[in-house]
């Protein structure tokens, strides 16, 4: 009678799991989601980063609504909130956040003076053909780094880039440049409220190891009429810089 009691518990236990089924279970979804969330940024990474997109927009494309897994079939959800993944909760408590802090980190490279200097020799481009301009000036003057580099150019070297493989890309009205991995050119500046010439910049540029950089009060002036924080916040840099050279 003992043996049919204990021969029968299997059979009264059926359809309960055991903890370590369900762990294992978790776990299993878990990397599988995170695996998959890791695929789909490194596919993007590129493309964002050519795009212009910057990376307060990307963590409201890849965390709002908020990263969210389920845990079994009927099940409630486990939420995190997208802003506790950057403010709240430290980098190393979730599997997600380590994924895109350092998948970010690979796309937002910053370049200090001669790493761009360097890199736009690689172009060879004309001499009188094209200046520096955008936040690069910046990094010259030792300000700030630069995480990418903007070109105006003639609109025969743009018609140069374009013909080796550069892609058009549409930022804004007006902003359409080609773009080749770090690099952005423009044959104009008329997207913005400011929008001088290349002879104009060519004037006044410093020229550093034979590339010329568009001078900080032409830099100040552009960032002064686009507005916003991050254009102002260097535009008071600048100030700055140039007061203590006086």
């Amino acid at each position: 009678m003992a043996l049919s009691v204990r021969c029968m518990q299997p059979t009264q236990q059926h359809g309960r799991r055991s903890p370590l089924c369900i762990l294992s279970r978790i776990t299993t979804m878990c990397f599988a989601r995170v695996s998959g969330l890791a695929q789909v940024i490194v596919q993007q990474i590129h493309s964002f980063r050519a795009s212009g997109v910057m990376l307060c927009h990307i963590s409201v494309i890849f965390l709002s609504p908020a990263i969210a897994f389920r845990i079994s079939a009927g099940s409630s959800l486990c939420i995190v909130p997208p802003a506790s993944v950057f403010m709240t909760i430290p980098p190393f408590y979730t599997l997600e956040s380590i994924i895109l802090q350092y998948c970010f980190g690979a796309m937002m490279r910053f370049m200090t003076a001669q790493e761009i200097v360097s890199a736009v020799k690689t172009l060879n481009l004309p001499q009188g053909s094209y200046v520096v301009f955008g936040s690069c000036p910046l990094a010259a003057a030792g300000i700030r780094e630069a995480n990418d580099i903007d070109l105006f150019v003639t609109t025969e070297v743009l018609e140069t880039l374009r013909q080796q493989g550069w892609q058009q890309i549409h930022k804004g009205p007006g902003d359409e440049p080609y773009t080749n991995d770090m690099f952005e050119a423009h044959d104009n500046w008329n997207f913005s409220p400011y929008s001088p010439t290349l002879k104009q910049l060519l004037s006044t540029a410093l020229v550093i190891d034979g590339v010329p950089f568009a001078s900080l009060e032409e830099v100040r002036k552009w960032k002064l009429a686009s507005g916003g924080a991050k254009h102002l916040a260097d535009v008071e840099s600048i100030d700055k810089y140039l007061a203590k050279d006086k």
